[in-house]
C-alpha cells in the first residue's frame, strides 16, 4: 500500500500542480484580453478625442466668424443711429427754417399791406407763400419718414445679426464645454493602462 499511497499522493501534487498551470494561464489570458480591451478602448476614445477636437476647431472659427460679423454689425448699427441723428437735425433744422421763412414772409406781407393799403392781394400772397412753405415741409417730412423707416429696417436687421451671432457664440462654448468631459476620460484611462 504504500506504493499505491505514495502514487496517489503523486498523482494529487500532479493534479494540483496542473490545476496551478491551468488557473495560471486562464489568468494571464484574462489579463490579456482586459490589456486589450483597454488598449482598444483606448484607440477608440482617441478617436473620439480628434473628432472632438475637431468640432471644437469648427466651432471656434464659426465663433470668431460671428464675433467678427457682430462686430460689423455694431459698425453698421452705430452708423445708422448717427445717421437717424442727422436726419433727425436736419428735420428740426428744416422745420425751424422754414418757420423763420414763413414768419419773415408774414411780417414782409403785413408791412407791404400797411404800405400798400390792399389787405387783399398781400394776404392771399401770404397766404399763399405759407401753404408754399407747408407743401415744402409736408415734403421733406416725407423724404425723413422714409429715410427713417429704411434705417429702422437696417437697425433691425443689424439687431438680427447680432442676436444670432450671440446665439453662435453661446452654441460655441456649449460645444467646448461638452469636448472636454472625453478628454478626461482618455486621461484617466491612460493613467489605469500604464
Amino acid at each position: 500500500m504504500p506504493s499505491t499511497a505514495g502514487e496517489i499522493q503523486r498523482r494529487d501534487v500532479q493534479r494540483h500542480l496542473l490545476t496551478l498551470i491551468r488557473d495560471f494561464a486562464a489568468e494571464q489570458s484574462q489579463g490579456e484580453r482586459r490589456i486589450s480591451d483597454l488598449k482598444n478602448r483606448l484607440v477608440d476614445l482617441q478617436g473620439q478625442l480628434k473628432t472632438a477636437n475637431a468640432s471644437l476647431e469648427v466651432a471656434k472659427q464659426s465663433r470668431e466668424a460671428a464675433e467678427h460679423s457682430i462686430r460689423g454689425s455694431e459698425v453698421e448699427l452705430s452708423m445708422a443711429d448717427a445717421s437717424v441723428h442727422a436726419l433727425e437735425a436736419r428735420t428740426r433744422l428744416l422745420q425751424d427754417e422754414g418757420l423763420k421763412k414763413n414768419y419773415r414772409h408774414f411780417n414782409a406781407g403785413k408791412t407791404t399791406l400797411d404800405a400798400k393799403q390792399n389787405p387783399r392781394g398781400t394776404l392771399q400772397d401770404v397766404e399763399d407763400r405759407l401753404s408754399d412753405t407747408n407743401f415744402q415741409l409736408d415734403a421733406l417730412e416725407g423724404k425723413y419718414q422714409e429715410e427713417l423707416r429704411v434705417h429702422t429696417e437696417m437697425l433691425a436687421e443689424v439687431e438680427k445679426r447680432a442676436f444670432l451671432g450671440e446665439a453662435v457664440i453661446e452654441e460655441t462654448k456649449q460645444i467646448k464645454e461638452l469636448s472636454r468631459y472625453p478628454h478626461c476620460r482618455i486621461i484617466v484611462l491612460a493613467s489605469l493602462c500604464c
